[in-house]
């Protein structure tokens, strides 16, 4: 076990810097492995998948996991609000997986615990790691 790796606690703005990168990229066959409270990932187009972290009729406030690939051609988990415009439900700008879990903690914290619990099996499970990024 890595002792030198940052404690990850939701809402400490430390975790906003933190992204999670899969130690092997979604495919057609083994995205039904990524699946969270009985969502699937959806590919969207190629090398771009999407669901729902926390999505619910009565609450305006959205948010979905984006497993897609990075800058440097690694794939991360990224996060993204839902935005509904003219009756469609499209995405704001990708954030960094730490800076939407805190998003949501700061919005529904028992549904951000559910997220983020998520998230950390995937790093058991030896599926993704966590890293720092810059500002």
């Amino acid at each position: 076990m890595d002792h030198k790796r940052p404690y990850l606690q939701l809402g400490d703005p430390r975790l906003a810097n933190m992204m999670l990168y899969l130690t092997t990229p979604v495919t057609l066959q083994n995205h039904v492995d990524y699946h969270f409270l009985g969502s699937e990932l959806k590919q969207i187009r190629p090398g771009f998948w999407t669901m729902p972290a926390y999505l619910n009729d009565y609450d305006t406030m959205s948010l979905f996991f984006l497993f897609t690939a990075d800058d440097n051609g690694e794939m991360a988990v990224m996060m993204a609000s839902g935005e509904w415009q003219d009756g469609h439900l499209g995405m704001s700008a990708p954030m960094k997986t730490g800076a939407g879990l805190n998003k949501l903690y700061h919005h529904r914290r028992k549904n951000a615990v559910k997220a983020f619990n998520y998230l950390l099996a995937l790093t058991m499970n030896g599926k993704a790691e966590w890293r720092q990024l810059p500002d």
